[in-house]
């Protein structure tokens, strides 16, 4: 794969005229942005697109009680049609409607890391940091059930919403596939003899890509087999391990650069140089697989171009003390953010190889730390560091 760096810039369109109803700040530890005048009602949202996004303005605010202290949500899950939003803060746990800004519950976290929501939205999955699988009820954060998903968890999750999937990874290298609303062990799997560092599923849901070591390994898990490996030469670990939404890849961050590992061709691994610790903190696939951005707060975000194979480009943000960025859903349109470096939107399908096309969002804060879509492409989600969740959208 040849691979283009691509330093000239060029502004895309300003975003200030647009979002209006945030007012901007100097301050570097803002307060919690004001709720909007008003909410749209969800007929009145189109999908954000490069063309519309000019027009996107707040919509919504999510904001943990009044009675508790705001504190970061440092993990979080949409439902499938992206209508109710679970977080997490370093005590408890948050459901929220995201249309109309209302918290639905609030309960104690339990030691969970990780959440997700099963596929029909009526209950919550909390993963513990010792393996534990806690289920509570979506409506009211009730729990419901808990079981003990994998003893010696090495932290790795994977989770396949369609299908109610959930493999997690242990530090012995095995690797144990779940049907997580019955509760049932479907299949153990020793992938390698060391701590799994990554794990995703494939989108057919059929193989699970594990990350033992230096090697990445697909494994048919209703089989039980290893199907193909790959390992990766001076790599000390893999970790960020993602699939492509076709299938055809799987991305995984060394400690010194990025690796695509083809699944339709198992021999066949590009090399993509993203610096050292340039994938740390985020690698993901745009919707049609087509790019690939990864990020860390020491080098900033590299954006590559897997179908045309030649084209490639640094986007110019400062180190930030967190980092993360967010493809729309069916469109080549990355939002980026980060502490103190504020939100960006970059039309990735205008790299051509002399400019990039940016613009800066004017939100109000320099405090948000992450950013998630919707799967209908209609809302904005950017997390604020004190807790709240700005809702944005363009009105049709």
């Amino acid at each position: 794969m040849r691979l283009r760096h691509i330093a000239t810039l060029s502004l895309w369109v300003s975003l200030a005229a647009g979002c209006g109803a945030a007012p901007a700040t100097e301050s570097r530890n803002p307060p919690t942005l004001p709720p909007p005048p008003t909410v749209s009602a969800e007929s009145a949202l189109v999908p954000v697109t490069a063309d519309n996004i000019a027009r996107i303005s707040y919509q919504t605010r999510l904001t943990q009680p009044e009675s508790e202290t705001p504190a970061t949500l440092f993990d979080h899950a949409l439902n499938r049609d992206g209508t109710r939003l679970v977080g997490i803060n370093d005590a408890l746990m948050f459901a929220w409607d995201v249309v109309s800004g209302d918290l639905r519950f609030t309960t104690a976290r339990l030691d969970v890391v990780r959440v997700f929501f099963s596929s029909d939205s009526a209950h919550i999955y909390g993963i513990s940091a010792a393996g534990a699988v806690i289920r509570f009820d979506a409506n009211d954060g009730a729990g419901v059930g808990q079981f003990s998903g994998i003893d010696g968890a090495s932290g790795v999750t994977a989770y396949d919403p369609a299908r109610g999937l959930l493999a997690l990874g242990a530090l012995d290298g095995r690797v144990k596939v779940w049907d997580v609303a019955a509760g049932v062990a479907l299949a153990t799997v020793a992938a390698g003899d060391s701590a799994v560092t990554g794990l995703t599923f494939t989108p057919d849901g059929e193989s699970v890509v594990a990350a033992v070591g230096s090697t990445l390994r697909r494994i048919a898990w209703r089989d039980r087999t290893i199907t193909a490996e790959r390992t990766i030469a001076r790599a000390q670990a893999l970790t960020q391990v993602v699939s492509s939404p076709d299938g055809a890849w799987i991305g995984a961050a060394t400690d010194f650069n990025v690796v695509l590992w083809s699944l339709t061709d198992p021999g066949r691994a590009l090399a993509l140089d993203s610096r050292v610790g340039g994938a740390s903190q985020l690698l993901t696939f745009s919707s049609d697989g087509r790019y690939l951005v990864a990020g860390s707060r020491a080098v900033g975000m590299t954006v590559w171009d897997i179908g045309g194979g030649e084209q490639m480009a640094r986007l110019p943000l400062t180190s930030a003390s967190s980092i993360a960025g967010a493809f729309v859903p069916g469109a080549p349109l990355l939002i980026t953010t980060g502490l103190d470096l504020g939100v960006r939107a970059w039309d990735v399908a205008g790299i051509d190889g002399q400019t990039i096309n940016q613009a800066v969002l004017d939100v109000g804060t320099t405090r948000i730390h992450s950013a998630a879509w919707t799967p209908d492409a209609r809302r904005l989600l950017l997390f604020d560091a004190g807790g709240a969740v700005y809702v944005w959208g363009v009105a049709g």
